[in-house]
């Protein structure tokens, strides 16, 4: 019979915290949300502080030009979302480096996927209100082509009646 110590035991054994574990798929989805989003608030950033002019509103903006450049306009609090998004974006891609896309990992891994996820939601904001504002100016658009329809209409019905 061959027989084991406790000692040689013990010195075999490995702490569960330090054994990869697989991460569930609904933490998964949720970290590459985030982690999208997370690029879709820093093209944002990036792509409309290069192409607009902060200065003049554009024409076909009725509503919400303030709030768009107040989101915008890379100054105080909007230059310290810009660092913290490429800071959450690049610890996002490393975390997806070290789990092997999210998949397996260990609890250090695990734990740091949360935060990030929570990151990537509130993310998401800024580019949904810049949405919001473009559907907005859009209907409002609408509307008014819409009237101008109707007052063109009750002009030449006007008209017409008067041809009679």
């Amino acid at each position: 019979m061959n027989s084991i110590d406790l000692g040689t035991f013990l010195d075999r054994t490995v702490a569960h915290e330090s054994l990869p574990a697989r991460i569930d798929p609904r933490l998964r989805r949720l970290v590459w949300t985030a982690t999208a989003s997370l690029g879709v608030l820093l093209a944002y950033l990036e792509l409309t502080w290069r192409l607009l002019d902060l200065d003049q509103r554009p024409v076909f903006f009725l509503v919400g030009w303030s709030v768009l450049v107040d989101t915008i306009r890379l100054g105080g609090h909007a230059l310290l979302v810009l660092r913290v998004c490429i800071a959450m974006l690049e610890a996002s891609l490393v975390l997806a480096a070290a789990t092997r896309g999210f998949r397996l990992g260990r609890v250090w891994a695990q734990i740091a996927c949360l935060p990030l996820g929570l990151a990537g939601l509130a993310a998401a904001i800024p580019p949904v209100v810049a949405i919001a504002v473009l559907v907005v100016n859009a209907v409002a658009w609408f509307l008014l082509g819409l009237l101008l329809l109707a007052a063109v209409a009750a002009v030449m019905s006007g008209a017409t009646a008067r041809d009679r």
